[in-house]
């Protein structure tokens, strides 16, 4: 995660490790993944608006990363805990 946000950010990724948190770490990573999958997405879509059969390429996913919200459920916790 560091030395893909320190690409993006022109910085050395020892100086993410030392003076970054890790929730500061994830969000922009996460904000920055989000990015690229979403223009990944997109470009995959219009090229799949025009193309016929085995020319399709498979949709990735909109979203690298999903944030949630607070009290929001993401399904992984057992019922009746």
């Amino acid at each position: 995660m560091a030395h893909y946000v320190a690409r993006i950010l022109h910085l050395r990724p020892n100086s993410i490790m030392d003076d970054w948190g890790v929730p500061e770490l994830v969000v922009a990573y996460g904000i920055y993944k989000d990015e690229e999958s979403a223009k990944q997405h997109y470009e995959i879509k219009a090229h799949n608006k025009h193309a016929k059969g085995a020319d399709r390429i498979k949709l990735p996913p909109l979203y690298a990363v999903k944030f949630m919200g607070v009290g929001e459920d993401d399904g992984s916790e057992a019922a009746g805990d």
